[in-house]
């Protein structure tokens, strides 16, 4: 089992530098967001920083 405090430490978001960070390149995370913003299936990092542009 993972130890937790390694994993939180790890986080993207738990780095106080990088709060808003938002991991590229990962092969699931796109496809998830996507899904999950817009209903369609196969997002890509370009698409997943359209939906999430502030």
């Amino acid at each position: 089992m993972r130890n937790l405090e390694t994993t939180r430490l790890r986080s993207p978001a738990a780095h106080p530098r990088r709060s808003g960070a938002l991991p590229l390149g990962d092969l699931h995370l796109p496809v998830q967001v996507g899904y999950a913003l817009t209903g369609a299936q196969g997002g890509t990092d370009e698409q997943v920083l359209q939906l999430l542009e502030p």
